[in-house]
């Protein structure tokens, strides 16, 4: 099923239904720009045999409260969480869009909240703990943004460099941990993975005269992880304000305490995000 909210400056469309709920479209009116990547037509079918990455269609989504699928303290974790695999009901009012979810055997509700602004799209993500049990969780907002030529990535006040034809690809931040960095020909499906502890909730994307900036909550987000790879021919990059590093929740072990969900517990995520 297919929702569409829109004002005189943004449309926003999603996607949803017995699997997962999924924002497709995120359209700047003005400059008649999509700045999110999906694949056409989007299927709307997802199967628990086969892997997230095998399946992927693009959009934007957030994972919880895993990332690979694994098995941690004896439990066992799904393949990117458990939202992409819930029901979810969505009603639309106006510019607003509210997106509400279940999932039966984890007892996690999940809630989107979406509002159209002037000058921002507002997005709210609430993730209850129903179960009477706790839950170790990573939590991060997963979109996809095409990279066009000539596409600038700013973090931490400095610029970042995106070739969709991926012949050049610099970072330049200390934080950063590359992989692969010397030798572009042989990049390929996950061809820039890194993870940067931030010191300000926010990230830039310029493509020539068209901006987007998104804001967050860097106590809550305090890591952007950022992977770049080719697709269909295109170059798609995933930014990700992410709770932990790693991609799964024994590497995150590694790298600081993992937060805990208590049961009846929630936690909220907020993201501005700003086209100008």
């Amino acid at each position: 099923m297919i929702a569409q909210i829109r004002n005189g400056r943004f449309q926003v469309q999603a996607v949803w239904g017995q699997q997962g709920f999924t924002i497709t479209s995120l359209q700047d009116l003005l400059f008649q720009k999509e700045w999110l990547y999906t694949e056409n037509p989007f299927s709307q079918v997802r199967r628990n045999d086969k892997t997230f990455d095998s399946q992927y269609e693009g959009g934007m989504e957030f994972l919880f409260p895993s990332d690979e699928a694994e098995v941690f303290e004896e439990k066992v974790y799904q393949d990117h969480g458990v939202l992409w695999r819930t029901p979810y009901q969505v009603n639309t009012e106006g510019s607003k869009l509210l997106a509400e979810g279940f999932h039966e055997d984890t007892k996690v509700k999940s809630v989107y909240d979406v509002e159209l602004k002037e000058e921002a799209v507002l997005l709210k993500v609430t993730i209850y703990n129903l179960s009477a049990n706790e839950l170790p969780y990573l939590a991060r907002l997963h979109p996809a943004f095409l990279l066009e030529k000539d596409t600038r990535l700013l973090v931490h006040g400095e610029r970042v460099f995106f070739e969709p034809d991926g012949a050049y690809c610099n970072f330049s931040l200390e934080e950063a941990k590359q992989m692969n960095m010397e030798k572009p020909a042989s990049w390929q499906n996950n061809d820039l993975f890194v993870h940067i502890k931030q010191n300000c909730g926010e990230f830039e994307i310029h493509q020539n005269d068209r901006k987007m900036k998104i804001i967050y909550e860097k106590d809550k987000l305090p890591f952007l992880t950022i992977c770049s790879f080719l697709k269909g021919g295109k170059r798609i990059g995933i930014l990700e304000p992410a709770n932990m590093p790693g991609i799964n929740l024994k590497s995150a072990v590694g790298t600081g305490k993992i937060p805990i969900l208590q049961p009846g517990d929630s936690v909220e995520y907020q993201f501005k995000i700003i086209l100008n």
